[in-house]
């Protein structure tokens, strides 16, 4: 029966951040993975000769616990990232709205984007939006927990904002993000990261992988993991948790003995309730994380014989196209064409076959004028079933903290308390936050 000091269930971000955290303090770590590629929603892989990820990612320039990560495991963000620095609001016949998000590193066209695009956004809902931002990062820090109360639509309907505005900005921003409309997004959830945002503003960027995730971001982290010393195991699935007098012990497979240690549980929040509800349905600590709703997300992936953007800007809209982005400037530049997209919303898109899937999102590029259907030459749909928690009003309350009252047990995953909500860099956070968890323990 093999033993290690902390086993960590889930080579994501969140677990594999906090197996370096824990090599640092000392202690003996293995990282347990059951699919066969590394990075779990930041992963990238090749099927069928087809590159793929997992789905659309942006590399935020006010992260700061994943740079740094990364640059502990000999892998700067220099080196990983393309600056891209645009984003897009498209509305089928428009108006559309182009911004220019690098305040420090292209300061005149920030402000000339942001100070423009009037038919977009109007004058007096911009004078609107920034008296709600001022009070919606006020009440972020006063008190979030009642701001979590409030919608996302009301809270903006309250200073006045036109519902023209509301539909075209919010519902489309959210959808696009976090795959919610915007009457059904907690107000918190929204503010939560524009607050961080705003900590860090002169370093806002949004910034490309210069390749697929696994491979220029997790790869140097596991190599980080493995030359220090800990090991990880891929296509390692656990049964559930070996537990003895109320104590996680370690973990246990469907076939083999058990190996044992404490364990973090650094999975998808569904894949936790799961194992957790099966072990603790009972414990009243672990009842709110139980009732936590989740999201599911549906990504579609297409290379093209040539590009059918102008940049590798972010593209958010009102279609089934929520977001989506040309990669074949900074991802895939081996490729003449590449387009990555997340679809809204996602269970429409879960129910149908790949080729209905396919032609819906023909149709949507069509409605934004662009020639998706000519220059298509291979897909792959991506979907993650319940992976995310739902930030509906009401849930901020129900997210669990890292340490957990089982002796054993501690809990990683951007589901889990810390402020950077559902991200790369709360990924991290909270992969961090449950190393200290486990050294304080």
């Amino acid at each position: 029966m093999e033993t290690q000091d902390v086993i960590v269930v889930g080579a994501g971000l969140a677990g594999l951040s906090c197996a370096v955290e824990l090599i640092k303090a000392g202690k003996s770590v293995t990282v347990l993975e059951a699919r066969s590629v590394l990075g779990g929603r930041t992963a990238s892989w090749t099927e069928d000769g087809m590159e793929v990820e997992s789905g659309l990612h942006k590399f935020l320039g006010f992260y700061r616990a994943l740079p740094t990560l990364l640059e502990e495991c000999g892998a700067s963000t220099d080196d990983i990232i393309e600056w891209v620095d645009e984003l897009a609001m498209l509305t089928p016949g428009g108006p559309n709205g182009e911004f220019r998000l690098a305040p420090y590193h292209a300061p005149l066209r920030t402000a000339v984007s942001l100070l423009g695009n009037n038919n977009f956004l109007p004058v007096a809902d911009k004078v609107r939006l920034a008296a709600m931002a001022a009070a919606g990062l006020t009440q972020c820090i006063k008190d979030p927990l009642e701001f979590d109360k409030i919608s996302l639509a009301t809270y903006a309907a309250q200073f006045g904002i036109s519902p023209d505005v509301i539909q075209r900005v919010f519902f489309v921003a959210t959808q696009a993000v976090l795959f919610l409309p915007a009457d059904e997004f907690s107000a918190y959830a929204a503010f939560a990261p524009v607050m961080e945002a705003t900590k860090n503003f002169l370093t806002m960027r949004i910034g490309a992988f210069k390749g697929g995730m696994t491979g220029v971001m997790i790869d140097p982290i596991a190599h980080a993991i493995k030359e220090r010393g800990g090991r990880i195991q891929t296509a390692k699935p656990i049964s559930g948790l070996a537990i003895e007098d109320g104590k996680v012990r370690g973990v246990t497979f469907t076939e083999g003995e058990p190996q044992l240690g404490h364990v973090v549980l650094a999975v998808p929040l569904k894949i936790a309730q799961q194992i957790l509800g099966s072990h603790f349905g009972s414990h009243a600590w672990f009842a709110p994380m139980l009732r936590l709703p989740s999201l599911s997300a549906a990504t579609v992936q297409f290379e093209l014989d040539e590009p059918i953007l102008p940049s590798d800007r972010t593209n958010f809209s009102s279609t089934g196209l929520c977001c989506f982005a040309e990669q074949s400037r900074t991802t895939f530049k081996q490729l003449p064409g590449r387009l990555s997209a997340i679809l809204y919303p996602p269970a429409e898109f879960f129910d149908l076959a790949p080729e209905a899937v396919v032609e819906r999102v023909y149709q949507d590029a069509q409605a934004l004028n662009l020639p998706l259907r000519q220059h298509a030459r291979k897909y792959r749909i991506v979907n993650h079933p319940h992976d995310f928690y739902a930030m509906r009003p009401g849930t901020e309350a129900l997210r669990p903290e890292q340490k957990t009252p089982i002796s054993g047990l501690s809990l990683a995953g951007d589901y889990t308390k810390q402020p950077r909500i559902a991200s790369m860099e709360g990924a991290v956070v909270s992969g961090i936050r449950a190393a200290q968890a486990v050294t304080r323990s």
